[in-house]
């Protein structure tokens, strides 16, 4: 990929057909690629020398980034309450066979 505005272009594509897509803004794990498109947008924009438009992409990828963790975090204790729900089913099914 061009450092150029071609290459911003392109980028900034790739992530406006992301957010088509997502349009609730609950793009999941895909906050992790928009970041990265934001980011490597705000690289490429900061290279040319423009370096307002290249903030006001970073910002955007930060944003998506700080999504990534809350969306992380929040798959991260979801699967920890299944796990802990399913032992537990397990040993009151296990309790229940001593029993019978």
């Amino acid at each position: 990929m061009r450092r150029n505005e071609t290459g911003v272009q392109k980028l900034l594509g790739a992530a406006h057909l992301f957010e088509l897509i997502l349009d609730d803004g609950n793009c999941g794990s895909y906050h992790f690629d928009l970041s990265d498109l934001y980011l490597s947008c705000s690289e490429y924009t900061a290279w040319q020398g423009n370096l307002s438009i290249a903030m006001e992409y970073f910002d955007i990828g930060f944003e998506h980034k700080r999504s990534m963790t809350h969306y992380a975090v929040k798959v991260f204790i979801t699967t920890q309450r299944h796990l802990y729900q399913k032992s537990h089913q397990t040993a009151i099914n296990g309790c229940k066979f001593l029993w019978d």
